[in-house]
């Protein structure tokens, strides 16, 4: 299943994104680059709370690929850094439209290796059977 997405957009997508609603987030920004959003907005377009609206921008703000207005975080817009990069998240929107299982399960079943190595992350995984 995963065989049908390119190994360059798995790695991007494992490198960027851990959460579906980060993906949202991400592709919601790229489908208008040049506005900035808040969190309310960002929110409401997707019917989410706003402060986990909040929350599942500024790792993608820390990433590169989401920019922010103001060091207060209030508001974002799509920033990938290269034309490569927008390719890459613009190859994902696709498979996310025409393949959501296979995008969802990459998310989640990213390998060992592409793991960050955040705090909360090293938490949830000690108590894995």
């Amino acid at each position: 299943m995963a065989d049908d997405v390119p190994q360059d957009v798995q790695r991007f997508l494992w490198a960027t994104v851990d959460s579906i609603m980060q993906l949202e987030v991400l592709l919601l920004l790229r489908s208008q680059p040049e506005r900035f959003w808040s969190s309310d907005d960002l929110a409401a377009e997707l019917r989410v709370d706003p402060a986990g609206a909040k929350q599942q921008i500024l790792p993608l703000v820390q990433r590169g690929v989401v920019l922010s207005s103001t060091p207060e975080s209030s508001s974002f817009a799509y920033g990938v850094k290269s034309s490569d990069d927008d390719a890459l998240v613009e190859s994902i929107g696709r498979h996310y439209i025409e393949r959501r299982v296979t995008i969802v399960t990459l998310i989640y079943s990213r390998p060992q290796s592409e793991k960050k190595s955040d705090p909360a992350r090293r938490f949830a995984d000690a108590f894995r059977l």
